[in-house]
């Protein structure tokens, strides 16, 4: 386990990681909203509890970093 995970309190042994997947209810330049984490975790059977790492799959994975759609994207060069 690395420092930052330590520090965090994370478990990265892979137990208590979620991906929750809101692919089917983010709509592109909106906010992911707590409805749409609840939608997922539904639809799986998860939840979250303190502790776990929580990855959100929100489709960008679609464009490239240098798509003209990402500009002012967080964390796209091109937000900055």
């Amino acid at each position: 386990m690395g420092q930052l995970s330590r520090d965090l309190g994370i478990d990265v042994d892979g137990s208590a990681n979620r991906v929750l997947d809101v692919r089917r209810w983010a709509k592109l330049g909106e906010y992911i909203t707590v409805q749409m984490l609840d939608d997922a975790m539904a639809a799986t059977g998860t939840s979250i509890a303190p502790g776990m790492a929580v990855l959100i799959r929100t489709g960008q994975e679609r464009f490239a970093m240098t798509s003209p759609i990402l500009q002012g994207y967080g964390g796209s060069k091109h937000s900055q």
